[in-house]
Formats: structure tokens, C-alpha cells, sequence
């Protein structure tokens, strides 16, 4: 199907065992009906989306993606309402900020109303409102996560692991919660009642924890040594 003032043509269906094309000139309005997205500003940039190791949204009515093997710190968006490309994603000004330092990995991204908390390897930061006209600010990098699957969401909260316990984290300080098995943290065995006892975890292994939240509880898998 062809759009008529655009000269663009586009692929509505394969027929099968047929070879041949047919190719109909229609109105624009009538293409759009059709379910066919017309792009009039050629000056946008359609290039390939960052190699992202994560991709978190809608938020604001956009994706948000962060941390490839070049820019670990980073974060790029899609405009709003166009999920399928990330403007200028390699250029100097094109829709990416860095949280922090670009060489310090981006472990994961959780969303709340109006604020993503990027958890990085060294701190934890935020960013309120739309990254059109937001900037990450820097909470915290004296309770980093272990690693990016010990890092839990819960509703308007969220939960991670560090080196010294499990903490619950409501975008201001982070808070243990983990006292009653807080010897684990510091090689030493942990009674929950007279027939359990737990191991310590293995020191050299932490970002091997996983953190998980279901049915309002809390579960923790770690390695032991």
C-alpha cells in the first residue's frame, strides 16, 4: 500500500505462493485507518536501539533503556508515544544522560508514579519527572546493591540486598530489616527455632544473591559457603 503524499510504500500482507506485488495509491487518512504509521519528519533519526542490558516503561510514555558493554551508566529514552526508536542514540545530543559515572554499571531500573531509582554498582540515584527535562540525582553510595537480581519491587517500595544486610529502600535513606539474620552477613550461623539453623553466606559470592517479593513476603537465595 502506498501513501499518497508521502511516495513511501508499505507491506499490508503476503499473499501466499504468489510472487507477484501489487502496489495501491490510497489517501492518508484512509492508510492511518488502516492501523499504518506515517512518519512526515524525515529529520528524525530511525538508527538501530543502544545494546542495552535492560529496558524498563512506559514511563512518561516512554521506554527507557540503560547500560550497554560501552556505557555502563547510562540511560537512553524513546520520544513520547514512539517506543520504536531511541533518537541519536550514539551522537553527542542525542536522547541519553549518564547516571553518575558512564563507567560505573547501571544494575537495575525500578519504576514508581513520576521517579525511576537507578540502582548502580557503587550508589543509587533517581531521577524525578521526565528525562526530557530531568537529571539523575545522586541518593546515596554508602548501601550499594550486591548485585542486579538482589534487587527487588514492591508496590511504592523496594527491596535489595547489600554487603552488610537486606535493606528496604522508600527513596530517602535505605533501612535494614534484617536483624534477626544479620549474622549470616558476618560468617556465622543464624537459629531460627530449635530445628533450623542457617549457614553464613559466602563472602566472595554476594552478587550471587537473589531477592524476590510474592504474596507479600520477602524470599532471599544466597550462597553459602
Amino acid at each position: 500500500v502506498q501513501s499518497a503524499s508521502l511516495g513511501l510504500s508499505y507491506r499490508a500482507a503476503t499473499l501466499a505462493a504468489n510472487a507477484t506485488t501489487y502496489t495501491f495509491a490510497v489517501l492518508d487518512e484512509d492508510l492511518q485507518n488502516l492501523g499504518f504509521s506515517l512518519e512526515r519528519d524525515h529529520g528524525l533519526d530511525h538508527s538501530d536501539p543502544p545494546d542495552a542490558r535492560g529496558l524498563v516503561g512506559p514511563y512518561f510514555g516512554r521506554l527507557i533503556a540503560y547500560s550497554s558493554a560501552a556505557h555502563a551508566g547510562r540511560l537512553w529514552w524513546t520520544p513520547v508515544g514512539r517506543p520504536w526508536y531511541f533518537p541519536f542514540a550514539d551522537d553527542e545530543d542525542g536522547n541519553w544522560e549518564d547516571a553518575g559515572s558512564d563507567r560505573e554499571e547501571i544494575l537495575k531500573i525500578t519504576m514508581r508514579p513520576g521517579t525511576l531509582v537507578i540502582y548502580k554498582e557503587q550508589s543509587i540515584w533517581r531521577l524525578v519527572g521526565d528525562p526530557d527535562t530531568s537529571s539523575p540525582q545522586h541518593v546515596t553510595s554508602k548501601i550499594p546493591p550486591v548485585g542486579r537480581f538482589a534487587i527487588a519491587e514492591a508496590g511504592n517500595v523496594d527491596y535489595f540486598v547489600g554487603q552488610s544486610g537486606v535493606y528496604r529502600f522508600a527513596l530517602d535513606a535505605p533501612m535494614e530489616i534484617s536483624q534477626e539474620i544479620r549474622p549470616i552477613f558476618t560468617n556465622d550461623y543464624v537459629k531460627l527455632h530449635s530445628d533450623v539453623i542457617i549457614p553464613p553466606m559466602d563472602d566472595s559470592n554476594r552478587n550471587k544473591c537473589v531477592l524476590e517479593y510474592a504474596n507479600n513476603e520477602l524470599w532471599l537465595s544466597y550462597p553459602t559457603a
